[in-house]
């Protein structure tokens, strides 16, 4: 590509090319997203949100706890959570975005019942002590406070 852009550039003197300005920033985020301090930060989202949203029953639960937190006011709109999509830089933000909105729902959601007394595969049992890790540790929310306003 970069050789064709000199071609032209020397046929036509005014003629300036450069790449794709968000595919740059697709690449500059997911670079970003890969330091440490991001990355920890990030992945424990996206743990969070992949346990919710692999599970047909957490999820239904989920948007019902949500609702009825609508209903009382203890949160101002309902938002689903979000996956990360690896090329667009968006999705790794509102994956962030979506866990900070639901801090209180999935703190309802780790305290019910069904979430108690899920049945789980020895993989899955890390994947539930990583999600109730993530959701009772102050320094995680801090973190994607603190990515969300970065």
């Amino acid at each position: 590509m970069k050789s064709a852009w000199k071609i032209l550039e020397q046929k036509y003197p005014g003629l300036i090319c450069n790449g794709c300005a968000a595919h740059a920033v697709n690449l500059l985020i997911k670079d970003v997203c890969k330091l440490e301090v991001f990355a920890n930060a990030l992945e424990r989202a996206w743990d969070v949100t992949s346990f919710v949203k692999v599970r047909n029953a957490l999820t239904k639960r989920f948007e019902r706890i949500q609702e009825t937190l609508l209903v009382d006011g203890e949160i101002s709109s309902k938002r689903a959570l979000s996956s990360v999509v690896a090329t667009r830089w968006y999705t790794h933000y509102n994956c962030i975005a979506r866990v900070l909105d639901n801090r209180k729902v999935l703190a309802q959601l780790a305290n019910t019942a069904l979430f108690q007394d899920l049945k789980v595969t020895s993989g899955s049992r890390v994947k539930k002590a990583a999600f109730v890790d993530a959701i009772t540790d102050a320094t995680f929310w801090s973190n994607l406070q603190s990515m969300e306003t970065t």
